[in-house]
């Protein structure tokens, strides 16, 4: 059985050690967070993507579609995060 989060076979804890990542800062509430192998494209649908939401001094994250690696990272500000 495949690993959770795995990409094309490759263990998530390899995809932790060496990753591609888009750190989008939007404001002082919202950091968009985007990860995928290194040399991903931005375009395609490679990237695990959440959003970190902070009010009243508690971060939460969301992750768009569970958190596999199957978003466009140049979407993040689209996607459907829970």
């Amino acid at each position: 059985m495949p690993e959770p989060h795995a990409l094309g076979g490759i263990p998530h804890a390899t995809l932790e050690a060496a990753r591609a990542e888009i750190l989008d800062v939007v404001s002082a509430s919202v950091i968009y967070q985007c990860e995928a192998v290194p040399g991903a494209d931005s375009a395609s649908p490679v990237w695990r993507c959440r959003k970190m939401t902070t009010t009243g001094g508690v971060t939460r994250t969301t992750w768009a579609d569970n958190g596999e690696y199957t978003q466009i990272a140049d979407n993040r500000a689209s996607l459907t995060y829970s």
